[in-house]
């Protein structure tokens, strides 16, 4: 018996060995003439998916963060969006939810989203087997594991041409915010009710009224009235209404503090300049796709703020340390402002990072209000501009 191959067996072999070796060299998985294998899979979109989430596997979590190399539980999710076709979907987990097609667990298939908590504080993706993939801050990375049972456990299914059916069914009420409020309302609690209160009533008022009305009457009327009428109303009205409208008014004017007005920094450009390079340019875009989000030890930094923002802007990564950031870049003028530049105000006391927006205005994470914000660029004691790249 001859062996003939078959051309149709030799090209779906040379797809599949492009598509592993994409996934096991650690690049992002694009769309192409080679498909990952469905392995359970509803459709050609899921599977793409779910191997592209697990080739992120091991990568760390970063609150925020979109990839290539590091995540955040919603940022990963949005694979359906990059790599899954569906162009429509939110970037927050909440909006997530909110979005999807509401679906019962016994319906749950590979590639289906799982949403936890009421409201949503986390979402990863349905690998099957009971198993999720997500990006975990209990865990700092991305990593596959069991779906957990505990609290409000909510799935959906990403709208897509073709998406798999969904039974008609009838999804279970959330938890009321007031769980105990019927019981205070039951027949059993109002037939009680008037009994206690007729017994408290009848006794405190008939002994507190009698005594303490006789003596406090005749004495103290006498005294204090003749006294204190005369002596605090001259002096009390004479003192505090000079002094506490003389100094408020006075302080905010002449003030320097953070947490006052700050004056706009002169010198900068009035007409736009264009970006220094492409990659400032989408430095400055990636910085401004957090703002309002939060600072501290939970949140964003001034440096955390620009490493992150040049690093996806495929500009490599920068050092930990804000001189030796700064350092790596070069001085530029206040006149030859560029969109990306960073703003360095260099006050020994409190040393600070911003991204230089143009038209006079950049975004930081500010420490005085609590987020990252978009605002002018202030003037200060030393401010100057430092361009990467």
């Amino acid at each position: 018996m001859s062996h003939v191959r078959k051309p149709g067996l030799r090209l779906r072999a040379v797809s599949l060995v492009a598509a592993c070796l994409a996934l096991a060299a650690g690049t992002t998985f694009a769309k192409s003439g080679a498909s990952a294998p469905l392995d359970g899979a509803p459709d050609q979109a899921a599977a793409d998916v779910l191997h592209v989430a697990r080739n992120q596997l091991g990568d760390p979590y970063v609150w925020g963060a979109n990839g290539p190399d590091a995540w955040d539980c919603s940022g990963l999710t949005r694979l359906w969006k990059t790599v899954g076709g569906a162009d429509e979907m939110p970037r927050v987990s909440r909006d997530q939810q909110a979005w999807a097609v509401p679906i019962p667990q016994e319906q749950a298939l590979r590639g289906d989203l799982v949403f936890f908590g009421h409201p949503v504080t986390h979402v990863g993706i349905v690998s099957g087997g009971g198993y999720m993939i997500d990006a975990g801050a209990s865990k700092s990375a991305v990593v596959e594991r069991r779906i957990w049972t505990a609290g409000v456990v909510r799935y959906g299914r990403v709208p897509r041409p073709g998406m798999p059916k969904v039974k008609p069914w009838t999804p279970p009420p959330l938890p009321s915010p007031l769980p105990s409020a019927p019981v205070a309302d039951s027949p059993n609690a109002a037939a009680a009710a008037p009994r206690p209160v007729a017994k408290p009533v009848a006794k405190p008022v008939a002994k507190p009224v009698a005594k303490p009305v006789a003596k406090p009457v005749a004495k103290p009327v006498a005294k204090p009235v003749a006294k204190p009428v005369a002596k605090p109303v001259a002096k009390p009205v004479a003192k505090p209404v000079a002094k506490p409208v003389a100094k408020p008014v006075a302080k905010p004017r002449g003030a320097t503090s953070p947490g006052d007005v700050l004056v706009p920094l002169k010198g900068l450009p009035k007409t736009q300049k264009a970006p220094s390079s492409k990659v400032a340019l989408k430095a400055a875009t990636n910085a401004k796709s957090v703002a309002n989000r939060p600072v501290g030890p939970q949140g964003w930094n001034d440096v955390s703020l620009v490493q992150v923002a040049w690093k996806h802007a495929g500009g490599g990564a920068l050092p930990s340390n804000r001189d030796a950031l700064v350092a790596k870049g070069k001085r530029v003028a206040l006149a030859d402002a560029r969109v990306g530049d960073l703003v360095v105000y260099g006050k020994p006391d409190r040393p600070h990072l911003g991204v230089y927006l143009g038209n006079g205005y950049m975004i930081d994470a500010s420490n005085t209000l609590g987020r990252v914000v978009v605002r002018p660029v202030y003037a200060a004691p030393s401010v100057r501009l430092v361009r990467l790249g």
